[in-house]
C-alpha cells in the first residue's frame, strides 16, 4: 500500500466512524481503534526498510550500535505516545492524554540519558 492508499484508508475510516457515530456513538471509537492498529502494523512493516537503511549508513560512518538503538526506541516511544494520546483525546479524555504525553516525554528522557552521560563524559575528558 502506498502513501495515497494509506491516506485514503485513514479518511475512509474517519468518515465511517462519523457515520456510525451518528447511529451508535460507541462504535466510532472501535472503528478508529481498528484503523489505528492497522496503520501501526503497516508502519511496523515499513520499519525493516528504515532499519536496513540505518545499517547501511552505519557501515559508512562508524559509531556505536547503542546510539542507533536509542534513536529507534525514541521514535517508537514518540509514535506510541502520540497514538495513545490522540485516541484518548478522541474519546474526550484530554487530561489523560496530557498525562500520557508527559509520561512519553519522561520515557524519552530516560532512554536518552546514557547518550547524554556519554557526551558529558567525552567533554570532560577533552577539558582535562
Amino acid at each position: 500500500m502506498n502513501l495515497a492508499g494509506v491516506m485514503f484508508f485513514g479518511i475512509a475510516s474517519v468518515l465511517l466512524a462519523v457515520l456510525l457515530g451518528q447511529i451508535k456513538g460507541e462504535y466510532s471509537i472501535y472503528i478508529i481503534l481498528a484503523a489505528g492498529i492497522f496503520l501501526f502494523i503497516f508502519i511496523l512493516s515499513k520499519m525493516s526498510t528504515v532499519i536496513a537503511a540505518v545499517n547501511q549508513i552505519k557501515s559508512y560512518i562508524h559509531f556505536e550500535d547503542a546510539y542507533i538503538n536509542v534513536l529507534i526506541k525514541i521514535v517508537g516511544i514518540s509514535y506510541l505516545t502520540q497514538f495513545s494520546a490522540d485516541l484518548c483525546r478522541d474519546c474526550g479524555y484530554h487530561s489523560l492524554a496530557n498525562q500520557l504525553q508527559i509520561f512519553g516525554k519522561i520515557s524519552v528522557l530516560a532512554v536518552s540519558m546514557p547518550v547524554v552521560l556519554s557526551l558529558l563524559e567525552t567533554i570532560n575528558q577533552v577539558l582535562e
